[in-house]
């Protein structure tokens, strides 16, 4: 269980660094607890295939432990990664944290957003449509419309900010990009009621 412990103790060591603005020294700390945790679950695997009830009944209590401090460790380098623009890093870590919880939502979501702005599109309509359908928000709805227009499938991204428009009527990215669209495909009269929406729930700042 030492490495285990030392996995925690590096993240919140990361944490730590993060709050403090030193991006560099909290992804070595998470590198670090990666390192750890992945060792305590080769060795908690290794138990497992003994031949000891005792052990291996304590073993399996603490292999879903060691999973969920994964997953926390490859979103938290899986997020650092994408926002510094380090975009197959980001993936990777985002790939691993998804295959350690069956789909994770927050992975799911976070893996489709690096893809998307990498550059890849259709890779992450999938991970968008899964997500929404197991996570009703606007969020994945927004995000799949903008991968519809990023590859031209202008009715199917109008569709889907509809859709995300019926689950939050006030979701202002949905508002200023359907809006958008239709002044881009030359229905203005369109956009007008969703501009008319956006300005009266999100007012401009007064200078």
């Amino acid at each position: 269980l030492a490495h285990v412990d030392d996995g925690r103790r590096f993240w919140g060591d990361g944490l730590d660094f993060e709050g403090a603005g030193q991006h560099a020294r909290a992804q070595q700390a998470w590198a670090a607890a990666q390192d750890r945790l992945l060792l305590a679950n080769t060795e908690l695997q290794d138990l497992v295939k003994s031949n000891d009830i005792d052990m291996i009944k304590q073993v399996k209590t603490v292999l879903p432990e060691v999973s969920q401090w994964l997953v926390r460790v490859y979103l938290a380098l899986g997020q650092m990664h994408a926002t510094s623009g380090a975009y197959p890093e980001a993936i990777r870590h985002l790939e691993r944290a998804r295959k350690q919880l069956n789909d994770h939502h927050q992975a799911l979501f976070l893996h489709g957003r690096a893809l998307m702005e990498s550059g890849r599109p259709a890779d992450a309509i999938p991970l968008f449509e899964q997500l929404s359908r197991s996570h009703v928000e606007p969020g994945a709805r927004h995000n799949l419309a903008v991968c519809f227009f990023k590859l031209g499938r202008i009715d199917e991204a109008r569709a889907n900010y509809l859709r995300a428009l019926a689950l939050d009527p006030f979701y202002g990215p949905s508002l200023l990009n359907l809006a958008a669209l239709e002044i881009q495909t030359h229905h203005e009269d369109r956009a007008r009621p969703f501009l008319e929406t956006l300005i009266a729930y999100n007012p401009p700042s007064p200078h």
